[in-house]
């Protein structure tokens, strides 16, 4: 378990490390889950949270289906994943180290633009489906909850 909590370590000082090409690698899809995995072992915590199995089982609610845009799906399901590690597995930083997730923020708002401009290329077919689910008269439980959720 100690050398857990090491790994632990390692891998949240790499995080909060302010170099892009390191967290290219860390959060790629092929490192994520595992960087994710590591992050379960605080050791300021006295019990362990499974943050894989959370982020493995999340379900997007897609108000129109990206599957046929696997760079968009991609980039959406990064950003979950990297948000997800700021607000649930890394300690919230303090007001003195508040620039220690500067990387980690930049990537986020780097992959929010690239989703934007990917949906604004998109633009038209996108919003179009958009219209047509919100302005439907399906009036299922189902259909007004994802309007609401909107």
């Amino acid at each position: 378990l100690d050398s857990l909590h090491y790994l632990y370590d390692i891998i949240r000082c790499l995080l909060q490390y302010d170099k892009a090409a390191l967290l290219d690698v860390l959060l790629s899809e092929r490192f994520l889950v595992d960087v994710i995995g590591i992050l379960e072992y605080s050791p300021a915590s006295s019990n362990r949270v499974n943050h894989r199995d959370i982020v493995k089982n999340a379900v997007h609610r897609d108000l129109f289906s990206l599957k046929d845009n696997s760079y968009l799906m991609a980039k959406v399901t990064q950003t979950y994943r990297v948000q997800y590690i700021i607000d649930c597995c890394l300690p919230p930083p303090s007001f003195i180290d508040d620039h220690s997730l500067a990387g980690l923020s930049n990537l986020l708002a780097s992959n929010k633009r690239d989703i934007c401009l990917e949906f604004l290329q998109d633009c038209n077919h996108l919003l179009d489906k958009l219209c047509d689910r919100l302005t439907s008269s399906n009036s299922g439980d189902d259909c007004t909850e994802e309007k609401i959720y909107l």
